[in-house]
């Protein structure tokens, strides 16, 4: 008796956990979704894809360059003030640009697809000539920026970790993660 019990409560627990998580894979699927509706016509996470890769572009042919990285942490860090009367007065926020919050720490994913499109559109003996013709043609360069962000592996594991989701939130809200300051 005690064995069948216990045995019913295993199976609802697993059960309950079980669709708990499709929940949960639910929720995170629509938001996905949502973020990448949303990037899709972002024209501020568009330029930023724009410039970045431009500079990848220029950083691949200068050896021991951080040309790369300081653009990045300077676009991840340009926020600007932000008030709105829905937030309390005794917290202050910033509001920053969404697409270099949403890349790997070092920019990685987005560092391989332009390495790759270099090379597949202008060939593996390319010089650093082609990084100023680099997305000259705005069909050529939205369609790269769709495919990249269409491809979630690129950006979107950010979004598993518990934070990333009241800023995203915030973002689908108000264009912008914010981020409160003392």
């Amino acid at each position: 008796m005690k064995r069948s019990i216990t045995l019913i409560l295993l199976t609802f627990t697993l059960i309950f956990t079980s669709c708990s998580s499709l929940r949960i894979s639910r929720q995170n699927k629509r938001l996905e979704n949502q973020v990448i509706d949303k990037l899709s016509d972002d024209k501020i996470a568009y330029q930023q894809f724009i410039t970045l890769s431009k500079i990848i572009c220029h950083d691949k042919f200068l050896e021991n360059s951080s040309l790369f990285l300081d653009s990045y942490f300077e676009m991840y860090n340009s926020c600007t003030s932000f008030k709105n009367k829905d937030f309390t007065k005794d917290y202050r926020y910033v509001k920053c640009p969404v697409f270099t919050r949403l890349l790997d720490d070092d920019g990685k994913e987005l560092r391989k697809y332009i390495y790759k499109y270099i090379n597949d559109k202008y060939g593996t003996n390319s010089t650093e000539a082609v990084c100023n013709n680099l997305f000259l043609n705005n069909l050529s360069s939205k369609e790269s920026y769709i495919k990249f962000i269409y491809n979630k592996k690129n950006y979107l594991y950010r979004l598993n970790y518990k934070y990333m989701n009241e800023e995203i939130d915030n973002y689908l809200m108000y264009d912008y993660i914010l981020i409160m300051v003392d």
